[in-house]
């Protein structure tokens, strides 16, 4: 019995000497190997996972951020190297390189090379066209430059290369072929024994006593004014119009550096005078008669200027009149030395109606201006002079169409 408990205190004092080993000296649960995984991990935060529920949550966390980082990538094919296609729609785990069987599709429709077209004649282009079995459509129009039946311009599906275009062959090619250079073509006279006396930059002081004078001999006359005047003048421009006479656009300023920029300041211009003309007389003249400050042929637009804006104006439905003869009232430089600016007048009226008659299909268009005192003063003679030599009188609106200087 003294053997037997002798024995069990002998294990017992083993068992706490391989306790005591194996905490060390220090405070029990601080083994060296304790101190090592500590030392190991401080910069990892590890949260203890405690049950199944927990453990599913970091899992799915853990799969989020690695979909995340996938789908900032950026895959580029080869024919889309300009629009990237990212991995959202990917899988998490990419191949280094995509098997060209799982490539983006590419667009398979046929490219055909062919020449460039313009500046060929339309039927070297449409027999190119045919021979590459390209649809195509013919819009013709009028050029500045090139005679008719030039290719002026391509529209087409595709790109436009070096010597080629690379066409689509699902949309049909269109072809712009010139007609040529757009004909003027002046009215002719309707009647050759017809005179149109035309006033120009009013309505001023002077249009009170030209509008009598029109009245007492019963005549009609056409009135080219201008915007600015018909504005401050609301009651004359009114009277031009109840007289039975045609108000007619003369542009709104008369200014010519900002008139002739372009065609739209052109045309915004005859706007705006449209603008005060209906202001003062409660509508717009239903034709619209238009004549250029200074005349067709002025050196502020060039040639290429004018046909732009002469076409501009004309395809908006105003119609264009310079003039024919004239009594010269502007310009009578030194020649008065000798008579009085009437008798200059008086007689630039007759040289001058001498010469139109030469041409039997002009259209007799007098230009007048009612600012010059010596024209009102001279204008009851300009009518019995002209009823003398066997014409009536008309307003341009009678006539189609057109009349404009050669340049």
């Amino acid at each position: 019995m003294m053997y037997k408990n002798r024995l069990t205190a002998a294990l017992a004092a083993m068992l706490a000497a391989m306790f005591f080993s194996c905490t060390g000296t220090g405070t029990p649960g601080e083994s060296p190997e304790a101190e090592f995984c500590a030392a190991a991990h401080d910069s990892v935060t590890v949260s203890p996972i405690t049950d199944s529920a927990e453990t599913e949550t970091a899992r799915t966390e853990a799969e989020t951020v690695s979909t995340e980082t996938v789908s900032t990538e950026t895959v580029f094919t080869e024919n889309e190297a300009t629009e990237p296609v990212t991995a959202e729609s990917a899988t998490t785990e990419l191949p280094a390189e995509i098997p060209e069987e799982t490539a983006a599709p590419q667009n398979t429709e046929t490219i055909i090379s062919i020449p460039k077209l313009r500046g060929m004649t339309r039927t070297e282009a449409e027999q190119i066209l045919c021979d590459a079995a390209l649809t195509f459509t013919v819009t013709e129009e009028y050029s500045r430059t090139a005679n008719a039946g030039i290719v002026l311009s391509v529209r087409f599906y595709g790109e436009v290369g070096a010597d080629a275009y690379s066409v689509k062959p699902s949309h049909p090619v269109e072809l712009v072929v010139s007609l040529g250079v757009r004909p003027i073509v002046n009215v002719t006279a309707l009647d050759e024994k017809r005179v149109y006396l035309t006033f120009d930059d009013g309505p001023c002081a002077g249009t009170d006593k030209v509008l009598e004078i029109l009245s007492e001999y019963d005549v009609k006359a056409t009135f080219f004014t201008l915007g600015m005047y018909t504005a401050v003048y609301p009651e004359r421009t009114k009277a031009i119009s109840d007289g039975g006479h045609l108000l007619a656009c003369h542009s709104y300023s008369h200014d010519y550096n900002n008139l002739y920029q372009s065609a739209e300041t052109v045309l915004d211009e005859i706007e705006s005078w449209k603008k005060t003309v209906e202001k003062a007389t409660g509508a717009a003249p239903e034709t619209v008669v238009f004549r250029f400050p200074g005349g067709s042929t002025t050196y502020y637009m060039d040639d290429n200027r004018f046909e732009e804006i002469f076409w501009a104006v004309t395809d908006a439905g105003y119609r264009v009149f310079d003039w024919t003869f004239a009594d010269n009232d502007r310009y009578p430089g030194g020649k008065t030395e000798s008579q009085t600016m009437e008798e200059y007048l008086m007689a630039a009226t007759v040289s001058s109606l001498d010469n139109c008659e030469a041409a039997p299909a002009w259209p007799k268009i007098m230009l007048l201006h009612d600012t010059s005192d010596e024209t009102v003063a001279v204008l009851p003679w300009i009518i019995e002079y002209l009823r003398g030599e066997g014409y009536s009188f008309g307003t341009l609106d009678e006539l189609e169409g057109y009349w404009i200087f050669e340049r």
